[in-house]
């Protein structure tokens, strides 16, 4: 069943051109800065694609000057 998850990112800028794209990575964890315990089964991140419940990502934006 799909569920929101909903979290913090550290604070970070890049300015884009238009028509440039900004590539996602999605894991289960970053083990180079946090330890993290066995899990069995793994977790599992499924991506939906299907219109009316495709999965999305806000990011803020601010107008360039």
């Amino acid at each position: 069943e799909p569920v929101e998850l909903a979290f913090d990112l550290f604070p970070t800028s890049n300015l884009l051109d238009a028509g440039h794209r900004i590539r996602v990575t999605l894991t289960g964890a970053d083990k180079a800065n946090a330890t993290t315990p066995e899990q069995t089964p793994p977790p599992r991140l499924v991506v939906h694609r299907e219109p009316g419940r495709a999965s999305h990502i806000v990011l803020p934006i601010i107008p360039a000057r």
